[in-house]
């Protein structure tokens, strides 16, 4: 049921509406002002400490004062229902002229993009994120100026009663791989949402599109895209280097910030104006003014005499000495070839190897869903011509692990929520439980996650099958404390990320299943810095003394 009244505004027109509320167009009752209305779901209304969390984020978001942000005028609550006020925007979204266009020419790209940086700059020196750019966010004026709206808006939503009904809190087309995973979200995850929207304008498409929240989850972390320069050849490679770069899995190859985007958009035009611009060659023009004057016949200048004996010298290189006379006979030719055809087969042999080597090596890096499979059966292909190769031992380990992956991926994509596949069952509870430990690590975090698995490895006596969601539960705890010991190392705690990695290979070492995490903890602490000898204990063990005097 649509209000007619909210507070001062009259309630005129629907604008549109989508998984975080309802826009109208409305009137202020005294001013006139024509503004928007942003009403949230009834549900928050009921949620505790909702209206204190969405008043402090709105507060924030009214500071923000830029050409290209919508105005954030006030948050408000009336009849039950919470809401906020912004400007009108006389234009359309971005999601509709991408509708109605399909792709958008490169040179427009850019200069939207460049706008959008400059958005983005202004609310991350305010400390505000994003967290859920994509082109329905983004309003174009009739004069072509870009609005960026529903800044942090996501965050709002965060241990609200939607996530824990199974709500999707952004959208997963346009999420960095660090929201899928529930690690922190900086300004380099907008920049990651500036890249997928870029890449949209420009190919018509999003980089990822799947048929299932973690499908697609999976994607953002894992998988490759095809270049924009693949789909649009016409796009400058200036312009497809920096999408890709947008687009890098980790946060820290991307571009720092939204400043350094902008530029390098910039020098996008530059280069590209630079290179269509008609070039003059000052010599070429001297020689079509020297055409224009009839010649006399003269004689020989030295121009032409020197012309005349370079080209004999030349000649005389072109003559073949008794080396060149020998290789003009054929018989030496055939033993020539059958000598280079047998180097070649040889060095083919031997190259062989190290080629299925690193074609391995490239698929394990990119550890894509199609690339997977693919992996598998050159595993599979080294072992059967290179039994006794120098990496043969080496892909015997890789095998179970990429085929226990293909099962999880598996095992994810039967995910589901309420609205998505409702008739993918789990197989049993313990199933149930590892599913809702994967949602919580995308919804709620690593901490909600990390209970539900811990409580799954507590189980006893399960079936064949639950041993195999078992082993994925542990697979997972350790990813997670790997992550913690980086981010542990990060925060120059050292000491504690010792005990972390050596807990790890305390407790796995004799364990095959878990040679890879090992390995992976035994080579972080080799890189460790060497303990200090002079400190006889940890800070954090010393009893807190008063000092004596």
């Amino acid at each position: 049921m649509t209000p007619e009244k909210l507070g001062p505004y009259r309630i005129e027109t629907e604008l549109g509406r989508g998984g975080m509320g309802v826009v109208y167009r409305a009137t202020h009752s005294e001013t006139g002002q024509a503004v928007a209305i942003k009403v949230l779901p009834a549900e928050l209304a009921r949620d505790t400490g909702f209206a204190d969390r969405f008043a402090r984020e709105i507060t924030a978001l009214q500071k923000l004062s830029h050409p290209n942000i919508v105005t954030f005028i006030e948050p408000g609550e009336d009849q039950g229902y919470q809401f906020y006020v912004m400007e009108f925007v006389h234009g359309k979204g971005l999601e509709k002229i991408i509708a109605a266009e399909r792709r958008i020419p490169w040179d427009r790209t850019v200069d939207l993009a460049i706008q959008i940086c400059h958005g983005l700059k202004h609310a991350h020196d305010h400390g505000i994120i994003h967290r859920d750019l994509k082109p329905a966010n983004l309003l174009i004026t009739d004069d072509g100026t870009v609005k960026l709206t529903d800044f942090g808006i996501a965050k709002v939503f965060a241990g609200t009663a939607i996530t824990a009904t199974g709500g999707i809190i952004g959208t997963p087309e346009y999420m960095s791989p660090e929201q899928g995973d529930g690690s922190p979200i900086t300004r380099r995850s907008d920049l990651y949402g500036l890249g997928i929207v870029m890449y949209t304008m420009l190919t018509g498409r999003p980089p990822f599109v799947g048929r299932s929240l973690a499908e697609l989850v999976n994607q953002h972390r894992f998988a490759r895209f095809d270049k924009p320069m693949m789909v649009v050849p016409e796009i400058p490679s200036w312009l497809d280097e920096l999408v890709c770069q947008l687009l890098e899995k980790d946060p820290e190859k991307r571009p720092p910030d939204a400043h350094v985007v902008s530029r390098r958009l910039q020098v996008v035009q530059k280069k590209v104006a630079l290179r269509s611009a008609p070039t003059i060659i000052e010599g070429e023009q001297t020689v079509k003014q020297e055409s224009d004057v009839p010649r006399r016949k003269r004689g020989m200048g030295p121009a032409t005499l020197m012309q005349r004996l370079m080209r004999a010298q030349l000649r005389e290189l072109d003559e073949p000495g008794w080396f060149g006379h020998v290789f003009q006979r054929t018989w030496v030719l055939g033993l020539a070839l059958v000598a280079a055809v047998a180097t070649l087969t040889m060095f083919s042999m031997r190259s062989g190897e190290s080629r299925r080597w690193r074609t391995i090596q490239e698929l394990n890096r990119s550890r894509d869903e199609q690339d997977l499979g693919m992996l598998h059966n050159r595993l599979i292909d080294y072992l059967r011509r290179h039994e006794q190769g120098p990496h043969a031992e080496e892909v015997r380990r890789m095998i179970p692990a990429v085929e226990l992956e293909r099962a999880r991926r598996e095992l994810a994509r039967m995910e589901v929520i309420k609205q998505m596949r409702p008739t993918s069952d789990p197989v049993s509870d313990l199933e149930r439980q590892y599913r809702k430990a994967l949602l919580q690590l995308w919804m709620d975090g690593e901490p909600a996650a990390r209970a539900t698995l811990t409580q799954l490895l507590a189980q006893e006596n399960v079936s064949d099958h639950d041993q195999f969601v078992l082993r994925l539960a542990q697979e997972d705890l350790l990813s997670l404390d790997l992550r913690r010991a980086g981010e542990l190392r990060a925060a120059d705690k050292v000491v504690e990320t010792r005990e972390l990695l050596q807990r790890i290979v305390d407790n796995f070492a004799d364990d095959v299943r878990y040679d890879r995490w090992v390995r992976l903890a035994r080579d972080s602490l080799a890189s460790l810095p060497e303990p200090d000898q002079s400190t006889a204990a940890d800070t954090r063990d010393e009893p807190a003394t008063s000092p004596t005097h």
